[in-house]
């Protein structure tokens, strides 16, 4: 009889074991998930960002040289006249 219980005891201990351990488990795939996309997402909009405000920067350099060019041939021209 007790050692019937101490079975029983022991096959419900085993089975909470298991179930804690498959819980941890899907907590930490799921933690893992998490994380992925989250970095995926910040790897995307760090690219994002890079590239716009690269072209923003570009399109910036070429406006100055425009105004630049622009700036110098207005002098030439006042220089002439």
């Amino acid at each position: 009889m007790v050692s019937d219980l101490e079975l029983k005891f022991e096959n419900s201990a085993k089975i909470k074991k298991d179930l804690s351990l498959s819980k941890i488990k899907q907590m930490k795939d799921e933690a893992v998930r998490e994380i992925k996309n989250t970095s995926v997402d910040v790897a995307f909009s760090a690219s994002e960002n890079l590239i716009k405000n690269s072209i923003e920067k570009s399109k910036l350099d070429n406006l100055f040289q425009k105004n630049l060019k622009d700036a110098k041939d207005a002098l030439k021209k006042a220089g002439s006249n």
